[in-house]
């Protein structure tokens, strides 16, 4: 059976006001080259890290395409590249770099397990560090989320 759709691109970021202060997280899914089929920006409140607002944009993204995939026909979907401006985040959950910050183990257990359990579905999946220029439409996301909660 034929893919219905060519390669998934995912676009996560997360930011925060004052660091810890407060934060956001966005994400974007769609087909590489379109424009995104999901879009999803959310506040996360107040004394939130730059990197746990990375993180918690990224665990979003990944139970999305769990639940994106488990609805799906078999073979529904191509590659899927997973692209952050974070390189901690990346680096960590790829298991480039360790975990140091005690508050970042748990999330970054989170993504590792939303990542078996695609790659266990036969889903290919990229974790790619972007810079953040290239990032600019969830960066946007997150910024609107801020804007409108603060």
């Amino acid at each position: 059976m034929p893919t219905l759709f060519p390669n998934l691109a995912v676009y996560t970021d997360g930011a925060s006001r004052s660091n810890p202060g407060h934060a956001a997280c966005a994400y974007l899914v769609g087909v590489e080259g379109k424009d995104p089929f999901k879009t999803h920006k959310q506040y996360l409140g107040d004394k939130v890290t730059n990197n746990q607002a990375e993180y918690r944009g990224m665990a979003l993204a990944l139970a999305y395409l769990v639940e994106l995939i488990a609805s799906s026909p078999v073979e529904a979907f191509g590659d899927i590249t997973v692209h952050s401006d974070s390189q901690l985040v990346v680096e960590q959950i790829n298991g480039t770099w360790k975990v140091r910050h005690a508050d970042l183990k748990a999330p970054c257990q989170e993504c590792q397990e939303h990542l078996r359990i695609l790659r266990e579905r036969g889903q290919r999946v990229v974790l790619q560090w972007i810079p953040r220029a290239q990032n600019s439409r969830a960066d946007q996301l997150c910024n609107q989320a801020l804007d409108e909660a603060v």
